[in-house]
């Protein structure tokens, strides 16, 4: 008896051991590993890199990278082609070897639009605190029409109980004439996943007057 539980203990060690030096670009799970682990995992990731773009998107709302990659071929053209910060998770999206057509910008959009409908505990998209407009709510579900209707592209979605604010565009190159009857030639689509306005701005300023000798003082002291 007493050697098999020294045998478990031996490999939860090795485990345990693992967990902490897990290198950026292995298969990481956030939702699986300790605080211990996080933290350490955390610090060996550069912030502007797949894999730390990866890992805050799924830490914060469970969305894996695989579940917003385009389906046609695509590269990560420059090293600022993806960021990761703490409920964070940006990607620049570049087709490979062409210019993207308006069918597949559009159906990229849906795909991260259904994604995070589907995660959200509503079950749907909302209009969020960022894009809403004078007499909506920003609480109020919205439609990807809406979302990409104005000039500002993007939604929101609630996922316990955090709102996180969805950015999208298309991008172009400069350098290249469009084959299409359009002005730019686009090549690729960003979309950035992060936490989000949590109320409006009303709330927030009201916050600020009722805390305003707290700020000044907060604020002196970061001048000193």
């Amino acid at each position: 008896m007493k050697k098999i539980l020294t045998i478990i203990l031996a490999s939860l060690m090795i485990l345990t051991l693992a967990a902490c030096t897990a290198k950026p670009g292995e298969n990481v799970d956030p939702g699986k590993m300790s605080e211990k682990a996080q933290e350490d995992y955390e610090d060996s990731l550069e912030t502007f890199s797949p894999e730390a773009a990866e890992y805050y998107l799924e830490k914060a709302t469970g969305i894996k990278a695989a579940d917003i990659e385009p389906d046609w071929e695509w590269e990560f053209a420059s090293k600022y082609s993806a960021l990761g910060e703490d409920g964070r998770g940006l990607f620049t999206f570049t087709k490979k070897d062409g210019e993207l057509t308006d069918e597949e910008i559009d159906t990229y959009f849906k795909k991260v639009f259904d994604k995070t409908a589907a995660v959200s505990q509503d079950g749907y998209n909302i209009i969020g605190y960022e894009f809403v407009g004078e007499g909506e709510n920003a609480l109020d579900q919205t439609t990807l029409e809406d979302a990409l209707g104005g000039w500002l592209q993007g939604w929101a979605f609630r996922v316990d109980d955090t709102i996180y604010t969805v950015y999208v565009s298309s991008e172009y190159d400069n350098d290249k004439e469009s084959e299409f009857d359009r002005l730019f030639y686009y090549n690729a689509v960003k979309v950035d996943i992060a936490q989000g306005m949590q109320k409006g701005w009303d709330d927030y300023m009201s916050d600020i007057e009722e805390n305003q000798d707290e700020i000044e003082e907060a604020l002196k002291d970061f001048a000193n």
